[in-house]
């Protein structure tokens, strides 16, 4: 018996059909997938992927030949260079700086000395600069601008790290920036060529002895395009169990005309001391000279100064028979050094001596040297070792004589102003 010859039924055919459709792009994936290293990235997100290019000369190379231009990281953030072009002069006659970070700040510029920097920021109010700290000022406003030499120009501003280049009345002063001392309003007013600075120091012990110390120094000067004129305190009053232990007091007042931007001559130099405990009830020294302007840079100033004058002491007590007067001439040699070694720190020495002639015997000396810290915009902490010596000390009328060198150590609040 034959078998019937049947064939497939055509649902049979679409039913292989489908399969192979389906199966066929699959295993075209796996094929793919198996001959790709598996870092590689697929060629849709290849481009995305791609890193940040590193430069070198090798890239440089590439570019030029391909003229490509290197990818930009779209991850880092927004940043002006210092490279870049700075803000245009502002219609609405806003200054601008640059800092040494890149940054651009907006404002107003308050005032520039010894190289402290302020400036009135639109959106973070006053700010306070080392003036190194600044890289760039672009002012569309009319300023004072004064230099080493005194010399005062008002005008427009453009200042780089190395050059002032000013307009004044249309006409264009490139000047060194090195020389710039200060920046004030233009049309100062008086009070803005004054400053100064007070600092107190009070020490208090009680129980088995009461003792009780008051410190105090100041200065106040004034500093315009060709003179300078400074007025010095310092003194110091003491007692124990209500008896005075300490008791003495120094000033002087001192007027600087500049000549030339590194030579300035003294008309007046007025020196007065006293201190009970070294037997010298009044000491006066008047005198005049010149001194050298030294050293000027934004961390360190340095004056010296040659005077000749005339020395007046009247002594507290003297033995009996003795002169209470003692007149002479004096040579007086000095030197100031203001430095400012770290931010928010200064350190400032000062040494003088009035040299007696024709006896020498009698010579007198004074230094000082004062570290201050920044605590606040306005309070300092004030550090200071002061030193005096009289060469030849007077006999008091009970026949003591006091000791050559009086040493002080001192801790204060200062105040600027």
């Amino acid at each position: 018996m034959k078998r019937a010859n049947r064939r497939p039924a055509p649902a049979l055919y679409t039913h292989i059909l489908l399969a192979c459709l389906l199966v066929l792009p699959a295993w075209t994936a796996a094929n793919a997938q198996e001959n790709t290293p598996p870092d590689a990235p697929s060629e849709v997100s290849r481009e995305a992927a791609a890193p940040v290019p590193v430069q070198g000369p090798e890239t440089d190379d590439r570019q030029g030949e391909t003229g490509s231009t290197p990818a930009v990281d779209v991850m880092a953030p927004p940043m002006m260079m210092p490279a870049q072009s700075p803000p245009p002069f502002d219609r609405k006659k806003h200054d601008w700086i640059r800092l040494t970070s890149g940054e651009w700040l907006k404002g107003d510029i308050i005032v520039l000395r010894n190289d402290k920097f302020q400036f009135d920021s639109d959106e973070m109010d006053d700010l306070d600069f080392d003036w190194e700290d600044v890289a760039e000022v672009r002012s569309p406003r009319r300023y004072t601008y004064v230099f080493a030499n005194r010399t005062s120009l008002i005008g427009t501003a453009l200042i780089t790290d190395k050059e002032v280049v000013l307009s004044v009345d249309g006409e264009e002063r490139i000047l060194k920036r090195s020389d710039l001392m200060s920046i004030v309003p233009a049309g100062t007013r008086e009070r803005d060529r004054w400053d100064g600075k007070l600092s107190i120091g009070i020490a208090f012990r009680r129980g088995n002895t009461n003792q009780t110390d008051f410190t105090y120094q100041a200065f106040v000067r004034r500093r315009d395009a060709l003179t300078r004129a400074r007025f010095d305190i310092t003194g110091a009053v003491g007692e124990v169990d209500n008896e005075k232990t300490v008791n003495n007091l120094r000033s002087s007042l001192k007027l600087d005309i500049f000549a030339s931007p590194r030579f300035y001559f003294t008309p007046l130099n007025l020196n007065f001391y006293h201190d009970k405990f070294q037997n010298i009830s009044i000491q006066f020294t008047p005198s005049a000279g010149g001194g050298y302007h030294a050293l000027k840079k934004q961390k360190a100033e340095i004056d010296l100064n040659l005077a000749a004058g005339y020395q007046y002491t009247e002594y507290v007590s003297v033995e009996e028979g003795e002169n209470r007067e003692n007149k002479s001439g004096a040579i007086i040699p000095g030197i100031r050094i203001e430095t400012d070694p770290l931010k928010d720190v200064d350190l400032d020495l000062a040494y003088q001596a009035a040299i007696t002639v024709p006896k020498t015997e009698d010579t007198i000396m004074h230094g000082e040297v004062i570290l201050s810290i920044e605590i606040t915009r306005l309070f300092d902490l004030d550090v200071a070792w002061i030193w005096d010596r009289v060469q030849n000390p007077q006999e008091n009328k009970d026949g003591t004589t006091p000791k050559k060198d009086d040493l002080k150590l001192t801790v204060g609040i200062g105040v600027d102003f």
